[in-house]
C-alpha cells in the first residue's frame, strides 16, 4: 500500500516592516560602549504564525563609531608684546615661543599660522594710525578652533635731542669789594629727531647777577618723548685787583758826608709804609735798612710793596755819602815879612824870595785857590 504524504513547506520569508535605518552615535574619545535604543521592527509570515525572534538576525545592525567633538589642547600661546623701533625706522624683525597642541584622541593636530618667529613688521605708527598686526595660529583637528596673539610694533624715539651752541666755562674779574657781577652769554639750542621743538628748561638767564664764587649753569633740554639733553657750564666770579699798592712816606735822596779818608757812614731814615685797596697789610721788601752802612759814594734803595694779587709799588731814593776834606793845607817854608827900599822917585822894586811850600791830607798837591790861605809877603814902599 502506497502512502503519499504531501507536506506545507513555508519557503518564503516573513516580511518585515519598521526596520530602523543605520545610524552613527558619537562617543568620546577613549570611550569603548554606549547605550542605544530604538522602535523594534515587527515582522508578518505567510504562515500565519508570528514569526521567532531569531529570524531577526538577518536585519542589517546598527552600526556605532567614535566621533570627536573635543577641540585641541593649546599651549604656550605667547602673550601679547610691544617692541619698539628708533624713530624713522619702518620694520622690525620679532620672534616668539611657537605654541603647540595636543588632542585627546592621541593624534598630533596639525596647524596653520599667518606669521612666523622672525618675520618683519611695519611701524605701525609711521602711518599715524594705532592698530595690532595679528597672528593667528589655527588648529586643526576634526573640528577646528583657533588663538589669537597679536603684536604691536611701536616707533618709540630713543634719541636725545641734539645741542649745540653750549657755552664753555668762563670766569670775570671784579674789583675788590664787590660782591656780585651781572654775566651774560649766548644761550644753547636744541634740535630732535621728531621734529618737534624740545621744551627748554634752565637754572639761570643771561644777565643774571652772580656771587664771588663758582656758579653751575644747567640747561635741560627735553623732546616730547622725555628723553634729555643737558648743556652745563660754570660761571665763575673772583676778585682781581689789578691796583697796586699805595706807598706813603717814601723817603727823599739825601746827601751826608764824612771826612776825608772815612770810607763809609751808618745812615738812617724813616720808612715808608703801604696800604692796599683790598684791605690786606702789603708784604716788602728792601735793598737796604735804617742803620746800614754805605759806601762813599751813590747808593739806591729800593723798597717793593707787594699785594695778595701781586700787584707791585716801588718806593727808590738816593744815599749819596761824600767824603768832605775840611783841612786847610800844612804850609812850610812861609817867608817872614820883609822891607825893601827904594830910591825916591821909584814905583816899584824887584824882590825875590824862597817860595813856601805846603802838605794836604788829600794826599794830592794842593791846587793853586789852595794857597790864598798863605801869608803873603808885603811889599812896603817907602817914600824917602
Amino acid at each position: 500500500m502506497t502512502l503519499d504524504l504531501f507536506l506545507s513547506v513555508d519557503t518564503d520569508a516573513p516580511i518585515v516592516s519598521g526596520c530602523p535605518g543605520s545610524a552613527s552615535y558619537p562617543v568620546p574619545c577613549g570611550t569603548q560602549s554606549r547605550s542605544v535604543t530604538w522602535i523594534e521592527p515587527t515582522a508578518f509570515d505567510n504562515s500565519g504564525d508570528n514569526p521567532l525572534f531569531q529570524d531577526l538576525i538577518n536585519l542589517d545592525k546598527t552600526s556605532f563609531n567614535v566621533v570627536d567633538t573635543i577641540p585641541p589642547v593649546i599651549s604656550g600661546c605667547p602673550l601679547s608684546a610691544t617692541y619698539t623701533v628708533p624713530l624713522g625706522t619702518p620694520r622690525r624683525i620679532v620672534s616668539w615661543l611657537e605654541p603647540a597642541a595636543t588632542d585627546d584622541c592621541g593624534v598630533m593636530p596639525t596647524s596653520l599660522q599667518s606669521h612666523s618667529p622672525g618675520d618683519s613688521f611695519v611701524n605701525l605708527l609711521n602711518l599715524h594710525i594705532l592698530y595690532n598686526c595679528r597672528i593667528c595660529y589655527k588648529i586643526i583637528a576634526e573640528i577646528e578652533i583657533k588663538k589669537n596673539l597679536y603684536f604691536l610694533v611701536l616707533s618709540v624715539d630713543t634719541d636725545a635731542p641734539i645741542v649745540s651752541g653750549c657755552p664753555g666755562s668762563a670766569s670775570y674779574p671784579v674789583p675788590c669789594g664787590t660782591q656780585s657781577r651781572s654775566v651774560t652769554w649766548i644761550e644753547p639750542t636744541a634740535f630732535d629727531n621728531s621734529g618737534r621743538q624740545p621744551t627748554i628748561s634752565r637754572s639761570h638767564q643771561p644777565g643774571q647777577n652772580f656771587p664771588v664764587a663758582t656758579t653751575p649753569v644747567t640747561y635741560i633740554f627735553t623732546d616730547s618723548s622725555g628723553n634729555e639733553a643737558q648743556c652745563s657750564f660754570t660761571i665763575t666770579v673772583n676778585v682781581v685787583d689789578t691796583i697796586p699798592p699805595v706807598i706813603s712816606g717814601c723817603p727823599q735822596a739825601a746827601t751826608y758826608t764824612v771826612p776825608l779818608g772815612t770810607p763809609r757812614r751808618i745812615v738812617s731814615w724813616l720808612e715808608p709804609a703801604a696800604t692796599d685797596d683790598c684791605g690786606v697789610i702789603p708784604t716788602s721788601l728792601q735793598s737796604h735798612s735804617p742803620g746800614d752802612s754805605f759806601v762813599v759814594g751813590v747808593t739806591q734803595v729800593t723798597y717793593i710793596f707787594s699785594d695778595s694779587s701781586g700787584n707791585d709799588e716801588f718806593c727808590s731814593f738816593g744815599i749819596t755819602v761824600l767824603s768832605v776834606d775840611s783841612d786847610a793845607p800844612i804850609v812850610s817854608g812861609c817867608p817872614n815879612s820883609d822891607s825893601y827900599p827904594v830910591p825916591s822917585g821909584t814905583q816899584s822894586r824887584s824882590v825875590t824870595w824862597i817860595e813856601p811850600t805846603a802838605f794836604d791830607n788829600s794826599v794830592h798837591n794842593p791846587l793853586l785857590q789852595d794857597l790864598i790861605n798863605l801869608d803873603k809877603t808885603s811889599l812896603l814902599v817907602e817914600l824917602q
